[in-house]
């Protein structure tokens, strides 16, 4: 699985790793074997690791890189949400599991919620739709 890493930034984006709005935390994402906080979230910090998950927490100095250095983001319809409608893992037709936008399944069915967890924090939501 991914490093997550969650950060409240807006650009400045790194390839190869999943990042998480902290605004929005409600619960770790799978079991990951690392994930990186930047800024002081001390609730996050306690669920990781009381799950046994490596938590590194870093200032936003020490994280954002200058500007410039990566390419503008993709638009991308899978990720492009009303305020409001972040995707999250949550129970849908059937009682089956989905990564869902408002009332919008964005990816599954997936037979648990622990393998909806595990696509969400590997990113299977912000994959482009193929045509």
């Amino acid at each position: 699985m991914a490093t997550i890493v969650y950060s409240a930034q807006e650009s400045g984006f790194l390839p190869g790793f999943v990042y998480r709005n902290p605004n929005y935390f409600s619960a770790p994402l799978g079991k990951p074997e690392k994930i990186i906080i930047v800024g002081n979230w001390p609730h996050i910090r306690a669920a990781y690791e009381a799950i046994g998950t490596e938590v590194e927490t870093v200032s936003a100095a020490e994280w954002l890189r200058a500007e410039g250095e990566l390419p503008p983001p993709v638009p991308n319809n899978k990720t492009d949400h009303e305020p409001g409608d972040a995707p999250r893992v949550g129970k849908g037709p059937g009682g089956r599991w989905y990564i869902r936008s408002g009332n919008k399944n964005l990816t599954g069915p997936y037979d648990t919620e622990d393998a909806a967890n595990d696509a969400f924090a590997a990113g299977a939501h912000l994959t482009p739709e193929e045509d």
